[in-house]
């Protein structure tokens, strides 16, 4: 999140009355929780603004004044916190090395393990899906993350000739690259989206005309409209944002796109992803103007 939304979105936490609700009010831990949700997604869910945050010291076996004059302490108290938080936004507004999501640092893993098993894998230089492991993580969440390494083209994934649940995994030259520099360094050069675009030009047209005559239509487009589908999804994002639906659904709203985006630069898409995608954009129907975006989207989709 950059730090003038980040900012916004402060400001409007600590106009909220919360000191004038009832302490045990559910809307004060509603509050609380999406004010963290803001803090983490400005600074890092594992960074000192965030842990500051969420601390708190109270007296069991209270009276009700008593807790009710430590909730309204409490609001003051953090609202004053989050003052400071925003001071430091403003002074500090894009200084700060970007915070990897527990996702990035799982993907990252993953890139090192393939690279580090390559050389001695059956399939050179591929690597069976079974000989790499996240604890806790489960295998539809490892397959998930390498889904997505997939659509940044940093992995090749292909299925397993023999062993049913299983699939095999290589790193792509844009992978190996990427591992030559930290995470942020990488997610941060402007040449990482280049080497995606180009590398996934060729796929996404094939990956389009797949899935259309998977449903028995024939397309024949060129790179440049395939390119406007991905303007037309960035546009769907960009309404759900700009709306006044909650936070978490704008995250997710991004999370969304990324995988409609994803889905179609694969060399083969699952069909059903992009459905189940365009479904949940499509439930949000109080969103302004999302209604025509996802006809215009799925006009450029005669399959969906």
């Amino acid at each position: 999140m950059d730090a003038k939304r980040a900012i916004d979105l402060l400001r409007a936490k600590i106009a909220e009355p919360i000191e004038r609700l009832r302490y045990d009010d559910p809307r004060v831990e509603a509050w609380e929780s999406t004010t963290l949700r803001i803090i983490e997604e400005a600074f890092g869910a594992h960074q000192r603004q965030a842990a500051h945050f969420v601390s708190r010291v109270t007296q069991m076996g209270q009276t009700p004044a008593y807790y009710q004059r430590e909730h309204q302490q409490w609001a003051r108290d953090k609202k004053g916190m989050l003052q400071g938080f925003i001071s430091e936004l403003e002074m500090f507004p894009g200084n700060d090395t970007p915070v990897l999501t527990e996702a990035a640092k799982l993907r990252r893993s993953l890139l090192e393990q393939v690279r580090s098993k390559s050389d001695s894998s059956r399939m050179k230089p591929f690597v069976n899906s079974n000989d790499i492991h996240a604890t806790p993580y489960h295998a539809d969440a490892l397959r998930e993350q390498f889904e997505i390494l997939e659509s940044q083209g940093r992995v090749a994934i292909k299925g397993h000739p023999s062993e049913r649940t299983a699939y095999l995994v290589k790193l792509t030259g844009a992978g190996l690259e990427s591992l030559e520099h930290p995470e942020q360094q990488w997610k941060q050069t402007p040449s990482h989206n280049t080497i995606q675009r180009n590398s996934f030009d060729g796929a996404l047209i094939n990956n389009l005309t797949q899935v259309n005559q998977s449903h028995g239509v024939s397309i024949n487009q060129t790179t440049n409209e395939f390119n406007d589908v991905f303007a037309s999804i960035d546009q769907i994002v960009k309404a759900v944002q700009s709306s006044q639906v909650d936070e978490d659904t704008k995250i997710q709203a991004e999370t969304e796109g990324a995988i409609l985006k994803g889905e179609l630069r694969k060399s083969k898409s699952d069909p059903g992803k992009i459905a189940s995608a365009l479904d949940w954009f499509k439930r949000l129907d109080s969103v302004a103007s999302l209604a025509s975006h996802i006809s215009e989207l799925i006009g450029k989709l005669p399959s969906f």
